[in-house]
């Protein structure tokens, strides 16, 4: 069996200071931030997250992440594998951030390894503002015990505890763990099972079941023994009875020059979502005449087939002709969140129906 194994400090409420990067005023420091971690068994390292708290508003460099080997106590400079080596472009938000690589590196056991954090292109702060900075979760409470926040002040050359020591940056690390060929005893953090079947649905029995797995939406089961097989290995899921939501839209009423749009058809060539924190929806000018739309608009719009939800505005054909009216179908037949807060739709007024 495998099981998702997270290491870290990532609980334990506010914090009560901060890892910082920072470049200062003159360009005399070239600051860098490292934090140190290992783990008791072997595993296979995919992502880990971070919680960044604050940047500063003149900061627009990009943050450089990267996983290093150890020399000495401090970082090597090398990475643990190729990939291993992140970009996230500047404008970044604060919150927490998954740093995903797009690959694995088994990570040996009881061995020291460092998370880096560089800002080569930050400007630089001038006048009364002696520094120009990215502020990440850190504390001297709730400390991560199998490792060390270091701080350089010179590019990298030297490495020394920042304000004296005893702080960890807030992190999460995400591996995959065979615990059939490994005894696992968590350093920091919690264990979370990744399986591939849901048991204790009993209750369920021979009804057909909607299925949400870490963000993925899958086809349909019947659950059968109280239990259904899933096609891969998941760790958050959901299932429950399947149900449909509609929204129609009532006639389209417009001022015309010569009356009113009253018994008149109407052509709809597109139409404007705004939504938000929003996956997944068919739309159409009626219930018989949908298409899936907003999965593709999104996809276009965040240019990736991403889980992320959406928030902001989808302009989509709707596929209507000249119809009495001018009504707006939607309809979400999957296991997502939809919150709309205007449809705007992009109208033809036409002859008279009848």
């Amino acid at each position: 069996m495998w099981v998702l194994q997270q290491i870290g400090n990532t609980t334990g409420g506010q914090t009560t200071g901060v890892g910082t990067i920072t470049t200062v005023d003159y360009g005399v420091w070239d600051t860098r931030l490292s934090q140190s971690f290992q783990v008791s068994a072997s595993f296979i390292l995919s992502s880990f997250t971070l919680s960044l708290v604050y940047i500063h508003p003149q900061a627009t460099g990009d943050l450089v992440v990267r996983v290093e080997t150890d020399n000495a106590g401090v970082r090597s400079g090398t990475l643990v594998g190729a990939s291993f080596q992140k970009t996230i472009p500047h404008p970044i938000v604060t919150g927490s951030i998954l740093v995903d690589f797009g690959d694995t590196i088994t990570l040996a056991a009881n061995t020291k390894y460092w998370i880096v954090f560089l800002c080569d292109t930050q400007p630089i702060g001038g006048g009364n503002d002696d520094s120009i900075y990215w502020n990440f979760a850190a504390s001297s409470t709730n400390t991560y015990l199998n490792g060390d926040m270091l701080l350089s002040l010179d590019g990298g050359s030297t490495w020394t505890y920042e304000y004296g020591g005893g702080r960890d940056v807030y992190f999460s690390c995400f591996a995959l763990v065979d615990v059939e060929s490994t005894d696992i005893e968590p350093v920091c953090g919690e264990v979370a099972q990744a399986v591939a079947e849901v048991t204790d649905l009993s209750h369920l029995n021979g009804m057909t079941v909607s299925i949400l797995a870490d963000g993925e939406v899958l086809d349909q089961q019947v659950v059968s023994g109280g239990s259904i097989d899933l096609p891969g290995l998941y760790s958050k899921i959901h299932v429950g009875l399947p149900y449909e939501s509609d929204i129609e839209t009532l006639n389209i009423e417009v001022e015309q020059k010569d009356g009113i749009l009253q018994g008149r058809r109407i052509k709809i060539g597109n139409v404007v979502f705004r939504v938000v924190n929003t996956r997944g929806g068919w739309i159409g000018p009626n219930e018989e005449e949908i298409y899936e739309a907003l999965p593709n608009a999104i996809e276009f719009k965040q240019g990736s087939n991403s889980t992320d939800m959406f928030t902001g505005d989808i302009r989509m054909p709707l596929g209507s002709g000249f119809e009495e009216g001018g009504r707006i179908f939607y309809k979400q037949l999957d296991p997502l969140p939809v919150t709309i807060t205007a449809i705007i739709p992009e109208m033809t007024p036409g002859g008279h129906a009848g």
